[in-house]
């Protein structure tokens, strides 16, 4: 679908969510990136933190200063005469002033080591950026999964009603001919009535799910897609956990801003140990002035100097030093968080990875369970029909096939979730990870709520 046509569909799942088509993963996620106060926020922040960049640079550039002053002056001025005689003057005049200051920097080792650090924390900036956006990938995906398992316990319960309802009919049947008894059709209704407290549960969990989505996305759909009825997971690829292992520690983006921030923890060091090195500085000026002192009325002077400064700190009662070991310790903290943050996510890597590695065996059990469930159900209603079961072993074997295909259909979305979590571990892009999952949900789906919105 082309940019412009997923809005419109996006704009008209707003107005009338009901003739709205599917919203796929993809979608979601777009809209999410759009409207996700959360992932907006650290947006804006990343923005900010790009800014010090030219911060930084500022101080190893010239800076030019207009200062413009202007003095009224009043007074009195006595003085003696050729005569001695003392003489009396009032005083009163403007002396203007107006001077052009540049500053250009020829050695700053401080400046220099804070371009460095601030290059390093831009960068450290970006991939925590990098990671915000598969954190906002896994909760659009998690939401998005949950409406659909939400929707596939409102199809099952539906499902398993239809049949205690036959059921029931069944029984009553049997006891006009005499053959059933008052208890069968207890039994049943006592099951029908679970059967649709278990439904209006699964309506309440459809509702609150899609509301989940709908505050990620700001998207108001009914309708999303999910797997194909005789979806397989496959095996991951590549099928070593090693080189999973070895592409997280690569391109992780937690791993990788964590490294980032010991590097620059590293040249906060470097900027401390700048505190002893000396400043040198071009200056020039330009000044014009009238009236300076009472001995220069009405004269005007134009000034112009260039020279070097030069700065050599000598002591500053400690700052210096102190802030040099402030600088190993923060070092040393980001180091700990780096390897913490690199175990976390070798643990998470080789859970996701087994996860998805038995999804196959696990999703083929539960559709053997599946058709052995439906083929015991058959079963036993002809055996009653023959007066070899009873109505609670039909019942049972009711509740035994709603049980397989809910387990069958929950084994096939944790799948799908572990292998979200296994390639945004393993530092697969937000965006390529939603679009292979996507491709695994082809399948339209109307979602039911107990309370439409």
């Amino acid at each position: 679908m082309r940019p412009t046509l997923r809005r419109t569909a996006l704009a008209l799942a707003c107005v009338c969510p009901a003739l709205a088509p599917a919203m796929t993963l993809s979608e979601a996620f777009e809209a999410a990136r759009n409207h996700d106060a959360q992932y907006r926020a650290s947006s804006f922040e990343l923005e900010s933190t790009r800014q010090n960049a030219t911060l930084a640079r500022s101080a190893l550039r010239p800076s030019v200063v207009l200062q413009a002053s202007t003095s009224n002056v009043s007074g009195t001025r006595e003085f003696p005469n050729s005569l001695n005689q003392n003489v009396r003057l009032p005083v009163d005049y403007n002396a203007p002033q107006i001077t052009l200051q540049a500053r250009a920097p020829l050695y700053n080792g401080d400046a220099l080591a804070r371009v460095k650090q601030t290059d390093a924390q831009i960068e450290a900036a970006e991939a925590t950026f990098d990671a915000r956006a598969q954190d906002l990938a896994e909760r659009v995906t998690t939401a998005y999964l949950q409406a659909l398992v939400a929707q596939e316990a409102v199809s099952l319960a539906r499902a398993d009603i239809t049949s205690l309802q036959s059921q029931r009919a069944r029984a009553l049947q049997r006891m006009e001919r005499g053959e059933g008894t008052r208890t069968e059709i207890a039994q049943t209704q006592a099951s029908m009535d679970q059967a649709q407290v278990r439904l209006l549960d699964a309506l309440d969990q459809a509702t609150v799910a899609q509301r989940a989505l709908r505050r990620l996305t700001g998207v108001e759909t009914l309708k999303l897609q999910r797997v194909a009825d005789g979806f397989m997971p496959p095996a991951p690829q590549p099928a070593r956990l090693a080189e999973w292992m070895e592409r997280a520690e690569r391109d992780n983006p937690s791993l990788r801003a964590r490294r980032l921030n010991v590097e620059a923890a590293r040249l906060g060091i470097e900027r401390a140990r700048a505190g002893h090195l000396p400043r040198a500085d071009l200056v020039a000026s330009l000044g014009r002035s009238s009236n300076e002192s009472i001995s220069n009325l009405n004269q005007t002077s134009t000034l112009r100097s260039v020279g070097v400064q030069l700065s050599i700190p000598l002591y500053s009662g400690g700052a210096t030093e102190a802030g040099i070991k402030q600088s190993m310790f923060d070092r040393d903290r980001t180091q700990e968080e780096l390897r913490n943050e690199r175990e976390s996510v070798q643990l998470e890597l080789h859970r996701n990875f087994y996860t998805a590695d038995n999804s196959l065996a696990r999703v083929e059990a539960q559709v053997r369970a599946l058709a052995s469930s439906e083929l015991a159900q058959q079963g036993m209603t002809r055996a009653q029909a023959a007066g070899l079961a009873t109505q609670t072993d039909v019942l049972d074997s009711i509740a035994r096939r709603y049980a397989a295909a809910r387990d069958l259909a929950q084994a096939r979305y944790e799948y799908l979730a572990s292998r979200l979590r296994l390639m945004l571990l393993a530092g697969v892009p937000a965006i390529d990870t939603i679009h292979e999952l996507d491709r695994a949900l082809p399948v339209e789906s109307q979602l039911e709520t107990r309370v439409q919105p």
